[in-house]
């Protein structure tokens, strides 16, 4: 049923006072009380509501009859209040109905109670009773108490609608795991009056939640209806931090703001898709085609077929499907700043605006003619016989945007060439772009760009760790051993600073004022179980250094034989 059918049939019910019981299905997460809710302020608004009180209630932990009767006395609320919550006042003016209805022994005492919810059993049916002519909105019947059974429910419904004069709107999820669902479906032809299928399109979905004219309601309607989203919650977890991030952006190219919102759409429904959804039907042999936020921000060079010979799975190549149909390519530095923050819900805005600005470099350079991704349409697009124009093309283009390439790029490139039996040509680009970005010391920190394993040319691996190890000075390396002996932890990146700095160096880390604190941590990686290439290098030049040590004076070789080094004669 068309989301217009289902408004105008909610409309229509509003409009009389006749006692009748609407449901309104569908499944969970799609907007359903989003939509209930906008169209009750609609018609509030329009002064289209016949009956003068409405109540809401989520059935959502209410274990009892009488709690649920209670529950529904506490929120009554004139129409006028729609859209607010339940307060004293309103509350008050309940109690002095029931105390109207009731006589002055009851009346007093329950006005000026407390709005709680430990009534005893007989005050709350008390209250009930003055309950009629009222609006009711009945929410989560399939998240009722495991005390409440959904048949008694369904039959204080009818007793509202019969003997109370009460028009009464059910939300109901379907989901027929669920066995209050599968109650609700046996019982409700006695109970409900109309039955409305509430089956909004994607782009209904979004329509509700992004109202505006402006650029990001616009794009997010746009991404997350191709993207199939009909969770309202997740599509508003999108729009807030559309909200927050996009202040960061201002100055930018709509380049980036594009890319921004695009990748935040996308690692907004992978990282929120439901858990259990993941999990194959073992009958049914099917999977989830939404792919894990993991392997989306994986995704580089290597998911299209260079360098990786692995057969992807069934699940994994409909992932990959998923992801091209959307247009999502390669993950780049900027798209990872919005995955973290999907994850975490907040920006690091320094962060977000650094990595904004490289792009917004990097697009400005794309505007010429020798754009480094317009080349790489030369590999992608058909099935020429075009190498050698694939190779020049990409060759010319890198040595003039290697300024703004990425270092998952890099390897991309360096793959391709090697692949197609390019080997020095593949170098050759390697040392260009290292000779001309040398002084970006933090871009060859391999963990910063390697957060998946998508860099994994070991021409580029072993280039990157010899530069970035010898950017690091002395002082650095000092913090490094003195993190590594208070906490007994360390990381690849400690290993291969430490691996290649030389013996003379530990020489004069061992020497300088406090560095008796150094050994210690130095020679615990060749005690190791299993030690790797690395934490042997350490050792060993850690141990040079001591033995040169020892040989400067009698003294120091008791000093250095502490620290169980054996002095040769």
């Amino acid at each position: 049923m068309s989301i217009e059918v289902v408004k105008k049939r909610v409309f229509d019910f509003l409009k009389t006072d006749t006692p009748e019981v609407l449901a309104i299905s569908g499944e969970w997460g799609v907007g359903k009380t989003y939509s209930w809710n906008d169209y009750l302020v609609t018609a509030k608004n329009n002064n289209e509501i016949a009956l003068d009180r409405y109540a809401y209630v989520s059935l959502f932990g209410i274990n009892s009859l009488s709690a649920f009767k209670y529950a529904l006395f506490e929120s009554i609320v004139n129409k006028d209040l729609i859209s607010r919550r339940s307060t004293v006042e309103s509350f008050k003016e309940n109690a002095t109905a029931v105390s109207e209805s009731f006589g002055r022994k009851i009346g007093p005492w329950l006005i000026n109670a407390p709005v709680l919810r430990n009534f005893s059993t007989q005050i709350e049916s008390v209250s009930f009773l003055s309950i009629s002519n009222t609006l009711i909105c009945i929410d989560d019947l399939e998240r009722a108490g495991k005390d409440l059974k959904l048949q008694d429910v369904l039959g204080l419904v009818s007793l509202l609608k019969e003997q109370k004069q009460c028009k009464v709107v059910l939300l109901v999820n379907d989901d027929d795991s669920n066995q209050g669902i599968s109650d609700y479906k046996i019982y409700r032809e006695k109970v409900v009056d109309v039955d409305l299928k509430f089956e909004p399109t994607s782009l209904d979905c979004a329509s509700i939640v992004y109202k505006g004219d402006d650029y990001n309601s616009k794009k997010l309607i746009e991404f997350t209806s191709k993207l199939g989203i009909k969770n309202i919650r997740i599509l508003k977890k999108i729009e807030r931090l559309a909200l927050l991030g996009m202040p960061c952006l201002n100055g930018f190219d709509e380049e980036v703001k594009y890319q921004f919102l695009h990748s935040l759409a996308l690692f907004t429904y992978c990282n929120y898709s439901s858990i259990q959804s993941r999990k194959p039907d073992p009958i049914k042999n099917t999977f989830n085609s939404v792919p894990t936020l993991k392997f989306v921000t994986n995704l580089g060079y290597n998911a299209w077929g260079i360098g990786d010979n692995k057969e992807l799975t069934e699940e994994r190549q409909a992932w990959k499907s998923f992801v091209s149909e959307y247009g999502y390519n390669n993950t780049d530095e900027f798209d990872l700043v919005i995955a973290d923050a999907v994850v975490a819900g907040y920006f690091i805005e320094d962060n977000l605006k650094e990595r904004a600005q490289a792009l917004n470099e990097h697009h400005s350079a794309n505007k010429s003619k020798s754009s480094f991704t317009e080349t790489w349409q030369l590999f992608h697009d058909g099935f020429d016989d075009n190498q050698s124009q694939v190779i020049d093309c990409l060759y010319e283009s890198f040595k003039l945007n290697a300024k703004h390439i990425t270092p998952n790029n890099l390897n991309g490139t360096i793959m391709l060439f090697k692949e197609l039996g390019e080997v020095n040509k593949a170098l050759e680009l390697l040392e260009h772009y290292i000779t001309l970005r040398k002084d970006e010391t933090g871009l060859f920190n391999i963990e910063n760009h390697n957060f998946f394993g998508d860099i994994r040319d070991q021409d580029v691996i072993s280039r990157f760790n010899e530069i970035y190890a010898k950017s690091k000075t002395p002082e650095e390396v000092k913090d490094i051993l003195l993190r590594i002996g208070s906490s007994n932890s360390w990381n690849q990146s400690d290993t291969l600073i430490l691996s290649n700095i030389q013996t003379i160096d530990y020489y004069n880390l061992f020497k300088s004022d406090g560095g008796i604190h150094y050994i210690e941590p130095c020679l615990k990686f060749g005690q190791l179980s299993n030690p790797g290439d690395h934490e042997l290098e350490i050792a060993k030049k850690a141990k040079e250094a001591l033995l040169i040590i020892a040989k400067e004076s009698k003294l120091n070789e008791l000093r250095v034989k502490k620290f169980g080094i054996t002095i040769d004669a």
